[in-house]
């Protein structure tokens, strides 16, 4: 207790202090037995402290940890957000796409609209290139063989020379938006003969 007073009493003369502090015979061990309880005070609040550093110091790499992983699932859940934004937009764009592939078709049987169809056909590639730029692709299956995966069968046609199972008519194209399938191609495949 003689300690602690001296220190809060802020005296200047740190040798008086500790001479102040020293037992003597006047002092007798009752002050002896102050400073060793002042000690052990110190020492439990010391070895107090340092424990709640320590339980401080994990719960901060706890908080450092969660926030990470809270920005990581924020990036991911961000990013998948967008390719489900993308895909809903491409797949309510893929009519139109269709639209416009009927009318270069039907087009094509009157030459008079030459001029016009060339025109549409630039919007159309335009549009197209843009899209393929977010990643769709088109599936044009023709001559190749079928795929469950990718194609859809809506016919089987006799074709005299075509091995059984190939396309030999896309009705209507399939998409790709990277890995994931839009929508399949509509295909007729040959059968036996």
């Amino acid at each position: 207790m003689l300690l602690g007073n001296l220190l809060y009493e802020g005296s200047m003369n740190l040798e008086d202090d500790i001479m102040k502090a020293q037992p003597d015979e006047t002092t007798g061990d009752s002050q002896v037995e102050a400073f060793d309880a002042l000690e052990g005070d110190l020492q439990q609040a010391l070895e107090m402290a340092q424990a709640e550093a320590v339980k401080q110091a994990e719960l901060h790499v706890r908080a450092l940890a969660d926030l990470d992983n809270v920005r990581r699932r924020a990036i991911r859940e961000r990013e998948e957000l967008k390719k489900t934004g993308t895909a809903n937009l491409i797949e309510a764009v893929l009519p139109a796409l269709d639209s416009f592939r009927l009318g270069f078709t039907a087009a094509d049987q009157h030459p008079e609209a030459a001029e016009v169809t060339r025109g549409f056909k630039m919007a159309y590639d335009q549009l197209f290139q843009a899209l393929q730029g977010q990643g769709l692709s088109a599936i044009e299956p023709m001559g190749l063989p079928f795929d469950p995966h990718s194609h859809e069968c809506i016919a089987q046609r006799p074709v005299p020379g075509v091995e059984e199972g190939v396309v030999v008519d896309v009705v209507r194209i399939g998409y790709r938006l990277g890995e994931k399938l839009l929508r399949p191609a509509s295909v007729i495949i040959a059968q036996v003969v």
